[in-house]
């Protein structure tokens, strides 16, 4: 499938993709923190044209190759997250949604482009990059990097929200 997301222009093996995806582990299977739970507990709160975002690329939501909380927002009532999903297809465009620039210390140093960021909702973006982390050992090839955004995801879980 090719899609046009922005700037961002996509080769899709959306079958490939699904495979993987129906025999990978949910992420609370490795991860039992209470971002992880509240991200997998909290999925089924989230407004349909999300979803259907994620599984028209074949992608459970709920097994992100990794998820973090960045802070909590609305005084704790949601969550920051930030993370990446890997996709089965090739970028055709060059629009890679890291940059990287020098830092005061001469290193190389890596941040998000948001110019290259594509709106999902107004509290979803996503990005793209060829630049492979944490690649699962039977992901398929060709593989792109999906890079997530997520603000105000519902804080879901009937405990305190400790991310305050």
């Amino acid at each position: 499938m090719i899609c046009k997301l922005g700037k961002n222009l996509l080769d899709v093996d959306v079958e490939s993709t699904k495979r993987f995806y129906n025999n990978a582990n949910i992420i609370t299977n490795s991860c039992n923190c209470d971002g992880c739970n509240n991200f997998v507990s909290g999925t089924d709160k989230l407004p349909g044209e999300v979803l259907l975002f994620f599984s028209q690329f074949g992608i459970n939501i709920n097994k992100p190759a990794e998820i973090f909380v960045n802070c909590a927002e609305d005084n704790g009532k949601s969550l920051f997250y930030a993370g990446f999903y890997h996709i089965c297809g090739k970028m055709l465009s060059e629009t890679d949604c890291w940059k990287s620039y020098t830092d005061l210390k001469g290193s190389t140093a890596y941040s998000i482009c948001d110019e290259n960021l594509y709106f999902v909702t107004e509290d979803l973006s996503v990005g793209f990059s060829k630049n492979i982390n944490l690649k699962e050992k039977d992901f398929p090839m060709p593989i792109i990097q999906m890079e997530i955004l997520f603000h105000h995801f519902p804080w879901t879980l009937n405990k305190e929200n400790k991310f305050r």
